[in-house]
């Protein structure tokens, strides 16, 4: 009898290595929590998990890691994501001829909120000639690109931080003393 329980776990233990030999699974990269558009990939945004290999799939294994830390999200990465290489660059943001600036607009402009990587316009509000009443520019708008906002929805202003090219700037520092109106731009805008 005690040979027969040492071959059944002999055979269950030879089984159970047979089988494990044929699992494909690899470490593999995922999103510990949400990156933005932007911003720089860091150690806590990172966590392992272990999946089956596709080589269709362009996935980062675990053993890569510290190469990724400090490469920049070209899209919002989602947290529990496996972590692609087209979806990281070496290129900073802001990158060359860009520049970063924070600029006051009003809360809930557009109500849905503004996020990350969304491609806008910008127009300064100025006091009207008469009176208190504001008026945009026309004319005064710049192209931007979302990089975060900060600020408390019950706040009289947000502030919109967003990346402009050189050619902007002049019109966009002038902008920033003051509020604005912010455009969410649509495809091919």
């Amino acid at each position: 009898m005690g040979t027969a329980v040492v071959l059944a776990t002999a055979a269950g233990f030879g089984n159970h290595l047979l089988i494990a030999s044929y699992d494909a699974r690899v470490a593999v990269l995922v999103l510990a929590r949400t990156v933005e558009w932007g911003h720089r990939i860091a150690e806590a945004d990172l966590a392992v998990a272990h999946i089956v290999h596709d080589p269709a799939a362009q996935m980062i294994r675990a053993d890569e890691q510290a190469a990724v830390i400090g490469k920049t999200a070209v899209t919002t990465l989602t947290e529990r994501s496996v972590l692609a290489r087209q979806q990281l660059s070496d290129t900073s943001v802001p990158g060359a001829g860009q520049h970063l600036l924070g600029l006051g607009a009003k809360p809930g402009l557009p109500a849905r909120g503004l996020r990350p990587g969304e491609r806008v316009l910008v127009t300064p509000v100025v006091s009207g000639q008469t009176g208190t009443a504001e008026t945009a520019l026309r004319g005064a708008g710049f192209p931007a690109r979302v990089f975060g906002v900060g600020g408390e929805p019950a706040q009289a202003t947000v502030t919109v931080d967003v990346v402009i090219a050189t050619e902007h700037l002049d019109k966009a520092t002038a902008a920033a003393a003051g509020p604005v109106i912010i455009t969410v731009l649509g495809p091919g805008n």
